[in-house]
């Protein structure tokens, strides 16, 4: 009886030491928390917090208490606390959320810029991955040779018997694109864009023509860095031979979410009022344009992308037999062929015209269709770039257009510049 009191003592004695382990453990927690509660107080608090976390192997708590930081301070003052978040998420192969915070870090000195880069190099280059405030750019200038250089800008009426007229010719060409965000929150950004192209006729038609373009709006995220819409006014304007041609100014709507890791598909609309220029006859094309384009991109690196898209749009005219409904094809995509930085490329696109019926009959139709391949080697480490490049373009016409059809090949050597994150091909 003695021994079997002496070992109900004894378990009870170690139930109660168990007891005691527990609720010091419960405390030693608690103690914890508090202890993270209070240095997320401030954002200096909040980095060594955090660093002693990743230290002991802790990166999930690391990203907790950095996370409730953000929470508590999202401004532009804790860029150096969200930077941070943006490594620790890549360390954990988060890659997408981390390359996020990252493009919403707008103090381009914040320490740990160089930690970052190293932890989120094997993020794929995404189309949302910007860095707050900030412009890309591409910049060009070549010589181009057309084997028909006057029916490339130009149609020419078909006269039974008689063969198209055509000239082939040498031009100076150039062109730039130029992107700008601004008064970048985590709600979305501001956006404006500018871009132009031109050629000037060396030998050959006195064909010169100039376009240009520009656009201003806002782009809201609907959800965090995946969805987004852009709204915003844009305006064109072309010239040809030195005389203005048409001007269009307009809305354009964007609608964008991503579909992969690397791939985003965006929905595109476009409504412009159409002005054409020159002629009294000109005016009889005047009317609105209206355009949908649904495209996809792929981006899996800095020198490596593609793109396709499907689109359709609608013309009205003050002469009905001058507006029309159609649609296009597209594709686009560049690819890297050594670690120097040199790659290939190229492009196509196939376009449809069904023009309207007026009251003296009409329906005419056209097609056309253009494919360029691209090749192009570093010559700096800055973003220049050489490249040469061959390309075809071709119209044809039904016989309700009394036009000629035009066939013509092109070759093209260039310096391009390209500046600022962009992934996207040309």
């Amino acid at each position: 009886m003695k021994h079997v009191r002496w070992r109900l003592v004894g378990i009870v004695a170690g139930m109660a030491a168990l007891g005691c382990g527990a609720a010091a453990a419960q405390e030693a927690g608690e103690a914890e928390v508090d202890a993270l509660i209070d240095a997320t107080e401030s954002d200096a608090g909040t980095l060594a917090a955090a660093r002693r976390q990743v230290g002991a192997g802790n990166l999930t708590g690391a990203a907790a208490t950095l996370e409730r930081s953000l929470l508590l301070r999202p401004d532009a003052g804790s860029d150096e606390v969200r930077l941070y978040y943006g490594t620790v998420l890549c360390r954990l192969a988060d890659y997408r959320r981390g390359a996020y915070q990252l493009a919403n870090v707008r103090n381009a000195t914040a320490t740990g810029w160089a930690e970052a880069r190293e932890a989120c190099a094997p993020a794929p280059l995404t189309p949302f991955a910007t860095r707050g405030d900030g412009v890309t750019g591409v910049l060009t200038l070549g010589l181009g040779y057309e084997t028909d250089a006057l029916g490339a800008l130009t149609t020419q009426i078909e006269i039974p018997g008689f063969p198209a007229p055509s000239e082939e010719g040498l031009a100076i060409t150039a062109s730039g694109a130029l992107d700008a965000r601004f008064a970048s929150r985590l709600s979305g950004q501001g956006y404006a864009g500018a871009a132009f192209e031109t050629r000037t006729d060396i030998s050959g038609p006195d064909a010169d023509y100039l376009t240009g373009s520009a656009r201003l709006g806002y782009d809201f995220r609907l959800r965090g860095e995946d969805q987004r819409l852009a709204t915003g006014l844009m305006a064109r304007h072309a010239r040809l031979a030195g005389d203005g041609l048409v001007t269009e100014f307009g809305l354009q709507a964007e609608l964008g979410d991503t579909a992969s890791p690397t791939g985003r598909w965006t929905v595109r609309l476009e409504a412009v009022d159409q002005d054409y220029l020159g002629p009294a006859a000109a005016s009889l094309r005047d009317g609105m344009r209206y355009d949908v384009m649904l495209s996809y991109r792929d981006i899996s690196g800095a020198d490596r992308a593609w793109t396709a898209g499907i689109a359709v749009e609608a013309k009205e005219a003050e002469q009905t037999d001058l507006g029309y409904f159609g649609g296009r094809v597209f594709a686009a995509t560049q690819t890297p062929i050594s670690d120097n930085g040199a790659y290939i490329g190229g492009s196509a696109m196939l376009r449809y015209i069904d023009f309207r019926e007026g009251a003296l009959g009409g329906g005419a139709t056209e097609i056309r269709a253009y494919v360029r391949a691209v090749v192009g080697v570093p010559l700096d480490r800055h973003g220049m770039f050489l490249e040469a490049a061959a390309s075809h373009s071709a119209r044809w016409y039904d016989g309700a257009s009394l036009l000629h059809d035009h066939n013509s090949f092109g070759a093209e050597v260039r310096m391009v510049y390209r500046f600022g994150r962009s992934g996207s091909p040309q």
